[in-house]
């Protein structure tokens, strides 16, 4: 199985309730309604999930089942320096595509968001089959073969997201989060 294949069945499993992993997730605002405009209804694969309603992105996915909700939320609290995180810069579109839908997503580039990704691997026990961190936030779930031409569309659209709370959600979908 490829990269792409992989990452595609990460996703499926996620969005199937399967998951065996927490996550911790930021989530954040930012203009939705101008970038939904622009993009064609008929494009939008509801049957996914259609568009991301609470934006956020992954800092790490694959905490095991003993890692408690709190520990890893005080330890973010404590030593992730949030108040660095004053914007979530989306500067770039990008696809994962497979045979089922396509996936609109923003590519993000954040030191402050490595540094917390890092954080969580150097204290807890985690799975996850890929060794670098690229922090990305998806905006929606479109037909198969239709995504290429939103990257045009897209290409010089700059947005940047607010962060509004940290949110850990357990294997079995149990959340806790706190508000930054």
């Amino acid at each position: 199985m490829n990269r792409l294949e992989t990452l595609s069945q990460l996703i499926l499993e996620d969005s199937s309730g399967n998951s065996k992993y927490g996550c911790l997730m930021l989530f954040f605002d930012y203009d939705k309604a101008a970038l939904r405009k622009l993009i064609d209804k008929e494009d939008i694969c509801e049957s996914e999930g259609g568009f991301e309603n609470e934006s956020h992105v992954t800092v790490l996915y694959g905490f095991h089942k003993t890692v408690e909700p709190k520990a890893v939320l005080e330890l973010v609290k404590e030593k992730g320096n949030l108040d660095n995180i004053k914007s979530i810069p989306l500067t770039r579109l990008s696809l994962f595509k497979n045979k089922g839908f396509d996936v609109l997503k923003f590519d993000i580039m954040s030191s402050e968001l490595n540094k917390l990704n890092k954080l969580c691997t150097k204290n807890f026990e985690y799975t996850n089959k890929y060794p670098i961190y690229k922090a990305h936030a998806t905006v929606c779930y479109l037909q198969p073969g239709t995504g290429d031409k939103y990257l045009k569309k897209f290409a010089n659209m700059k947005f940047e997201g607010k962060p509004t709370k940290m949110v850990y959600s357990t294997y079995d979908k149990q959340k806790s989060s706190f508000t930054i």
